[in-house]
């Protein structure tokens, strides 16, 4: 089962955009295997989504244990 903001169009175009980054990235030289690294890993928008899910629930975690 897909997530829902899988459908959306501006996100499958930022996945599309990730892959032709990570592409290029495999082409970078030995010596910048870390930047190459960090770049595939910032550019891959289902992240930045896990990301964003991550900080919210741990947000709302912490805004019920201050209610009750």
């Amino acid at each position: 089962m897909a997530f829902a903001f899988e459908k959306l169009l501006v996100y499958q175009k930022s996945v599309d955009f990730a892959d032709q980054i990570c592409d290029l990235t495999e082409q970078f030289p030995a010596r910048y295997n870390h930047l190459a690294e960090r770049v595939r890993f910032q550019a891959h928008p289902s992240k930045a989504v896990a990301k964003q899910w991550t900080v919210l629930a741990l947000i709302m975690a912490f805004l019920l244990n201050a209610i009750l």
